[in-house]
């Protein structure tokens, strides 16, 4: 029964899905409060707040947290596409302001070619583009 159970929440928790989305959005939240709460007396504050609280609103609040991560994790990963593309700066130069990224990446194109047209490199005819 635990075995079922086992492969089950491994399938439902993508290994991809975890490391790559969900686990960055969990960890912003705490990331971002941190040093703000390490400024004067607000983190001792917020510990006593807390264990003020009851075991249900505790557990509400923990599960609203890993909701609201879950979701925000299914928009990320939804979007990787788009953010591998943002990281490797393509919608970018479209601007005109962009004007050096393109004389680059017309550079290393030119560069690539050269390298891959070249005899020495013959065995590289395979990955022309």
């Amino acid at each position: 029964m635990i075995e079922g159970l086992f492969d089950r929440a491994a399938s439902i928790f993508e290994r991809r899905f975890l490391k790559n989305a969900f686990l960055p959005v969990l960890l912003l939240g705490p990331a971002v409060a941190a040093p703000i709460l390490m400024q004067g007396d607000r983190l001792s504050a917020l510990v006593s707040w807390w264990n003020a609280q009851s075991l249900t609103v505790q557990f509400i609040a923990l599960a609203g947290y890993f909701t609201i991560s879950w979701f925000g994790a299914a928009i990320v990963s939804s979007q990787w596409r788009n953010i591998i593309r943002l990281y490797e700066g393509y919608p970018l130069t479209r601007l005109p302001t962009f004007f050096f990224a393109r004389q680059a990446e017309e550079r290393h194109r030119a560069a690539r070619r050269r390298i891959i047209d070249s005899s020495v490199n013959a065995d590289l005819a395979v990955y022309r583009v």
